[in-house]
């Protein structure tokens, strides 16, 4: 009888035991799984922050291509207007010798009359 009542309280032991460490084995897995998701979710974070970064990068280096096309648009439309303002200057010059010429053509003209008469 007393054999029987000790392996009794042997075997409730053991089930104390196995209950124990099934808990372990459950609450270690729970843990595991949220480790899991928190490793996840950190991933999640990670790749958010690069591609919000890439993103970033690319409307700066945006930004900086739009500001060099305006700054070369404004330089080429100053030379635009230089170049015109250029063959303005130098179509009135013409136009001033070319009065000169004629000028000269009819003093040389007026000389030749006098000379004549």
């Amino acid at each position: 009888k007393t054999e029987l009542a000790m392996e009794e309280r042997k075997i409730a032991q053991e089930k104390a035991e196995l209950a124990l460490l099934n808990q372990r084995r459950k609450d270690d897995l729970l843990e595991l799984e949220a480790l899991r998701r928190q490793r996840e979710e950190l991933e999640f974070l990670e790749m958010k922050a690069k591609k919000e970064e890439e993103d970033a990068m690319r409307a700066k280096e945006e930004k900086e291509r739009r500001r060099v096309r305006m700054e070369e648009d404004r330089i080429r439309r100053a030379l635009e207007a230089e170049a015109q303002k250029s063959q303005e200057s130098s179509e009135r010059e013409r136009k001033f010798r070319q009065a000169e010429v004629e000028q000269l053509k009819r003093q040389i003209g007026k000389q030749q009359i006098q000379e004549e008469g």
